[in-house]
């Protein structure tokens, strides 16, 4: 029996890697680039150029928002409310838009859709109140386009907006005034109460005054009409805000103007609404 020595399956010593020795550079490069991080890396840096070039074209850039039924917020409110304009249409979100403009007290819903390349629009519905035009004695529906449509023999008082006419002219259901006088007295009458801390006792119209008020505290503000009402009633807001006293306030004129008594001239005379006995027209 002849023993036999155990075989060694080691590698020689001439076969083995020398310690210390790596792939030179080229077989490093082809392993890296073999993993596919170089590929991911070139696209994600094109991608962040792409979306920096994008969002920073000035053909993606909101310039004004289109805006419909508006009518006791302006267009320029809306657009304001919105905060879309000067800013990329990619970082527009019409849900946050829409959100910020149902917190505005005067719109009921609203709708925001952001096209592209660059347009906003936005379709509102306003609180709408109740309107008569006191004409006389009578009690006249009026709708928003003007059109006085026939007698309120049983008018609510509260809750309805009184236009009280003060140029002594007779009208009859069928007649027509301005819509514009209509949709006036309908801003001021939930705008300034709200923005300028004014109640309103009394809302008057005649041709030379236009819109007239009667505040709770006996104050007389003539706003003439429609044009520059948000001017109009950022003053009155100021004023409110300094505490500043006065009687009468004009602000028809591009230098309107208070003072603390009210002129002859602009005495208006008649009862006011609140405590108005309502007499059926024949």
């Amino acid at each position: 029996m002849s023993s036999q020595r155990p075989r060694n399956n080691r590698p020689t010593s001439s076969s083995r890697r020398p310690e210390g020795v790596r792939p030179g550079f080229r077989l490093q490069s082809m392993a890296y680039l073999g993993t596919g991080r170089p590929i991911s890396v070139f696209l994600l840096v094109v991608l962040v150029g792409y979306v920096y070039v994008l969002t920073n074209n000035p053909e993606y850039i909101v310039k004004s928002v289109s805006v419909s039924g508006a009518s006791t917020l302006s267009s320029e409110r809306v657009a304001e409310l919105t905060g879309a304009v000067g800013r990329s249409i990619w970082s527009l979100d019409a849900t946050t838009m829409r959100a910020a403009i149902l917190k505005n007290p005067y719109v009921v819903s609203a709708d925001v859709r952001v096209i592209l390349p660059n347009q906003v629009t936005v379709s509102l519905n306003e609180h709408e109140s109740e309107m008569r035009w006191k004409n006389g004695s009578a009690y006249l529906i009026v709708n928003p386009l003007g059109e006085l449509l026939g007698v309120d023999p049983a008018v609510v008082i509260t809750g309805t907006l009184i236009i009280n006419d003060d140029s002594a002219v007779v009208l009859s259901p069928g007649d027509h005034i301005d819509a514009q006088v209509v949709t006036l007295a309908r801003v001021v009458s939930q705008r300034l109460p709200t923005e300028a801390g004014l109640d309103i006792a009394r809302i008057g119209w005649d041709e030379r005054r236009g819109i007239s008020v009667i505040t709770a505290a006996g104050q007389t503000i003539l706003f003439g009409t429609i044009d520059r009402i948000d001017e109009k009633l950022a003053l009155l807001a100021q004023l409110h805000r300094e505490n500043a006293s006065f009687a009468f306030a004009d602000m028809r004129s591009l230098t309107p103007y208070y003072r603390d008594d009210i002129p002859f001239t602009e005495t208006i005379t008649q009862t006011l609404v609140l405590s108005d006995t309502v007499v059926t027209a024949p």
